[in-house]
């Protein structure tokens, strides 16, 4: 892969040379772009800035402004957000989609480092822009983009594909798809399909590998997208949501500790929230300054209903925050400041959902005290994500079945379900332009030449996708 592709597909989608198949042996390819530069960091420092970042906006259905109570309960839509220049926004129901395929292609994305102090299992994937760090692993896929490489005390155990730009160093290996090493690789194991790596990199001869040797120019680029200027458009939008309020709270009594919102708008500038929140049908409530819970935050998405909760501030829930309903709930949450538990010492429960909602967080952290269970899509592209207890007999697992982005992330143990299938996030048309990256694209389809189809390799594939029979799938053990 060469720098000077131009593309932008982040993750996993640069590779336009990869072979659908080779003959085992030793062979070579080209990136088709310009001179390679072997210099990780000079290699890095190259690249063009990304035109996304700095485009993410938050668009307000205008249903759930500009429509009178009656009207707003019987209709549809909620907050909706985009990553893309301002001239090709999607608009409508199918703006949501957009941000959801360029940002929640892993399990787990960090735009920094991703820091497991012990072990990180399941068959999900994880990914980060800079280095991953782990006692030991066993996960689906691993995509690193930055010069700190992946680092393993033990044992690294991966399904599908390993992609590295720095070092890959671990005591045993196991790849069941394909490697690709832009640095060096130490340690000993087998590789199943093919191995890819650079004219310079260095793999130790202990590390076997099933198919063909490929050598050429390996370019990792950054498979996170980290934009988080969305956290500008939360205040206003609170101010559009207010102009059209149903309700507006500014009081908070112990009585209200216990609430059910019914279809409706509202503001909400008490000191308190409560404790336990019930939503019945379609709701908005926008908080001005910091959403502080009563001893803990529960919110309770009944069946059919839909929540956007709009906050200009930080939320402290002030103990256990759980947010879930059944299937088919929708749950949109764009929180400007951070996300706190209580100072140390104090254990709690931490459940971002429900399954397919999505939280958008803009502040600098994210901290929780005990388990943390990540079931919704969570967006923090700004924020450190911590899982912490001075009390080393208290879990401190990060347990994901949906997707996270964070800055950085930093747990003793990580947990990383994959899908049962690629998430359901709305419909999304297929541009009348040339489409630019596989986002643009149907979920199982590739962007080929600037036109979007099928895959014909594990390369046009957006994040964790591999191509199976000209289609883009989730990696099924």
């Amino acid at each position: 892969m060469d720098a000077t592709d131009g593309r932008t597909d982040g993750g996993t989608a640069d590779r336009d040379a990869r072979p659908a198949a080779v003959d085992a042996g030793v062979s070579f390819f080209d990136g088709g772009g310009g001179p390679y530069e072997p210099d990780c960091e000079r290699r890095v420092a190259a690249r063009p800035a990304d035109p996304r970042i700095g485009t993410a906006a938050i668009v307000l259905d205008p249903s759930l402004t500009d429509a009178t109570r009656a009207a707003f309960c019987t209709g549809s839509g909620g907050v909706l957000a985009d990553i893309g220049p301002e001239s090709t926004r999607l608009t409508g129901q199918q703006c949501r989609g957009r941000l959801a395929r360029e940002a929640f292609r892993f399990g787990v994305c960090s735009c920094t480092d991703l820091v497991v102090h012990e072990e990180a299992r399941g068959d999900g994937s994880i990914a980060a822009n800079g280095a991953f760090r782990a006692a030991g692993a066993r996960l689906g896929q691993v995509v690193v983009g930055g010069c700190g490489g992946i680092d393993v005390g033990a044992s690294l155990t991966v399904a599908s594909n390993v992609e590295t730009n720095g070092p890959l160093a671990m005591m045993s290996l196991e790849v069941g798809r394909d490697l690709w090493v832009a640095s060096s690789a130490t340690g000993a194991g087998r590789v199943d399909r093919t191995l890819y790596r650079s004219p310079d990199a260095v793999v130790a001869p202990s590390i076997s590998v099933g198919g063909a040797t490929m050598i050429g120019p390996v370019d990792v680029p950054p498979p996170c997208i980290c934009d988080g200027s969305f956290v500008d458009d939360i205040g206003p939008a609170v101010d559009r949501v207010a102009a059209s309020a149903d309700e507006r709270i500014d009081t908070f009594v112990e009585t209200m500790a216990h609430r059910t919102f019914t279809c409706g708008r509202y503001i909400w500038t008490a000191p308190q929230f409560p404790y336990y929140s019930e939503i019945e049908g379609r709701v908005v409530i926008a908080v001005r300054g910091d959403m502080i819970g009563s001893s803990g935050t529960v919110i309770d998405l009944h069946d059919g209903s839909s929540l956007v909760l709009l906050v200009t501030g930080s939320l402290r829930p002030g103990g256990n925050l759980v947010v879930g309903g059944p299937p088919g709930v929708s749950f949109d949450a764009f929180i400007a400041g951070d996300v706190t538990q209580p100072e140390a010492g104090f254990t709690s429960t931490t459940f971002f959902g429900p399954t397919g909602g999505r939280w958008y967080i803009g502040g600098r952290e994210v901290t929780t005290v005990g388990g943390t269970t990540v079931q919704a899509q969570v967006y923090a592209p700004n924020a450190d994500f911590v899982v912490d207890h001075p009390d080393v007999s208290v879990s401190r697992q990060l347990s994901v079945s949906g997707s996270l982005v964070a800055r950085s992330v930093r747990t003793d143990r990580l947990e990383v379900q994959a899908p049962a299938s690629p998430p359901d996030i709305g419909a999304c048309d297929e541009p009348d332009v040339p489409c630019e990256t596989c986002a643009d694209c149907a979920v199982d389809a590739a962007c080929i030449a600037g036109e979007c189809g099928g895959c014909t390799s594990d390369a046009d594939c957006c994040g964790a996708l591999i191509c199976v029979a000209g289609a883009c799938v989730p990696f099924l053990f």
